[in-house]
């Protein structure tokens, strides 16, 4: 799935990078008619089909094909733009981008990936002192010159900087998504018990600092192991994510709820009476008898047992949920499928 993802990446990458790399060469032939320059010219417009190939690679996903037609391509363009204009008309930057291709490569091996930048840097350094050992074939004037290098300057740079910016967004996307993973159960998407308790102390500071109700309800999926054994291991699946979706009908946007182990739930209330507290739980446990387990073999509904907590002044969480889990038992004791206050 990673891969997949950075293949994606990657695809969307030499996408726009090929477009933009089209745009510039329609660009440059249009300014290598104007300023005389026939063979250029002519290069210009085959280099928009072969990037226009380039295209056609990357839409069916041939990235590697893509890439070493993008690089002869731009490599002869550079060497013939520099032998007509000269080294300071700044053609030569386009190479240095080349190894760019290669580095973000989701599949190359790390020697191929050498090899390939060793070539780039050699045709780069044979170029630039090829250029030293000869006149440019056509004299423009200075400001034209400068013009064109200062183009090429800033087209390199935005193709770095894009660079820079998609993959630093690549990585802060991947950088959430990991964070997500630690913080969410794979089979709910509540709260794991990591993040419940990073979640309380944030919550039990505010109660301490403004002085308001913070009340827990522990909830326990009642004969959880005889519907696991009798059904199998897909239907308590299929059970846990039902009373998740019961939490998500009947809790508030402020609330928080976690799969606390097994068929453990723990639902934290922020700024809520125990009376409220009863009717969110006694909701819950309403919504759990109205949801039928479609992969058991039959008509099978849920019942659940929930122990409501207020969390005292003088308390921490590890005192509080053991009162609850008291409260829990008590309930089990007494038949399931009901709601105590403790």
């Amino acid at each position: 799935m990673q891969t997949n993802l950075e293949d994606e990446r990657y695809i969307v990458f030499l996408r726009y990078g090929v477009w933009a790399a089209l745009a510039a060469h329609i660009l440059f032939g249009l300014f290598f008619l104007v300023l005389g320059s026939d063979l250029l010219a002519a290069f210009n417009l085959l280099s928009v089909a072969v990037f226009a190939g380039c295209a056609w690679l990357v839409a069916h996903r041939h990235t590697t094909a893509a890439i070493l037609l993008a690089a002869t391509e731009v490599t002869v363009h550079a060497w013939l733009a520099v032998w007509v204009l000269g080294w300071n008309s700044g053609f030569h930057y386009y190479i240095i981008t080349l190894m760019m291709l290669s580095a973000f490569h989701p599949h190359w091996p790390a020697r191929g990936k050498a090899v390939y930048s060793l070539l780039v840097c050699v045709a780069y350094l044979v170029l630039n002192q090829w250029s030293l050992m000869r006149e440019a074939e056509i004299e423009i004037s200075a400001i034209t010159l400068d013009v064109v290098r200062w183009f090429n300057t800033a087209f390199t740079f935005g193709f770095v900087a894009y660079l820079a910016h998609y993959y630093a967004k690549a990585a802060r996307e991947a950088e959430s998504k990991l964070e997500l993973m630690a913080s969410t159960d794979t089979l709910t998407g509540l709260y794991t018990r990591r993040q419940m308790l990073a979640v309380f102390d944030q919550e039990q500071s505010k109660q301490r600092r403004h002085l308001r109700p913070l009340t827990i309800i522990m909830v326990d999926i009642d004969n959880f192991k005889k519907l696991n054994d009798q059904f199998g291991h897909e239907c308590g699946d299929d059970a846990l994510k039902a009373i998740a979706d019961c939490f998500r009908q009947a809790l508030r946007i402020q609330d928080h709820v976690a799969r606390w182990g097994g068929e453990e739930f723990l639902i934290l209330l922020p700024e809520t009476n125990m009376k409220d507290a009863q009717n969110i739980a006694e909701k819950v446990r309403e919504l759990a008898s109205l949801s039928p387990i479609s992969s058991c073999s039959e008509d099978l509904r849920l019942s659940i047992t929930a122990s409501v907590g207020e969390l005292l002044a003088y308390e921490n969480f590890d005192t509080c949920l053991a009162r609850i889990d008291q409260g829990l038992l008590a309930g089990k004791r007494a038949g399931k499928n009901r709601v105590v206050l403790v």
